[in-house]
């Protein structure tokens, strides 16, 4: 039987009335998912997480070129540098997929929880990096 994934806490909330995001950004040499529902999630972050609030999409460098090289120059790359050292995978990506949730007012981190367990199923399927590149 599989455990249930524990909900992170945030054990000094309170009300903000504000809302909550986190954008990923996962390179890969080529379309490593079919569709969003190829996503294997099950069991990967807690119950709870707000899973109507999660966004994937694919961006081919082929037809989003100036995006694509946008998440990865600048701040973005020098974060890139510093943790990967050898950004070469990185640099000939032919696509990535953003990750994004937002939610309103969360009282636990479940959000983050939905948006790493996606990342890591990505990286597990042939991803070469995943970048941060927002958070709120």
């Amino acid at each position: 039987m599989d455990r249930p994934i524990t909900p992170w806490r945030r054990p000094a909330c309170c009300a903000t009335g504000r809302s909550a995001a986190v954008i990923l950004i996962a390179f890969a040499d080529e379309d490593v998912l079919g569709t969003a529902a190829d996503l294997r999630l099950e069991g990967a972050f807690p119950r709870a997480a707000p899973v109507a609030a999660f966004d994937v999409r694919r961006h081919r460098y082929a037809e989003s070129s100036e995006s694509v090289d946008g998440w990865r120059t600048g701040a973005l790359r020098n974060v890139a540098v510093q943790q990967l050292g050898d950004v070469s995978q990185l640099d000939a990506a032919s696509c990535c997929y953003s990750i994004s949730v937002k939610v309103d007012d969360p009282t636990d981190l479940t959000h983050l929880q939905l948006a790493w367990a996606v990342a890591s199923q990505l990286a597990q399927t042939g991803a070469c990096a995943t970048l941060d590149v927002y958070w709120a």
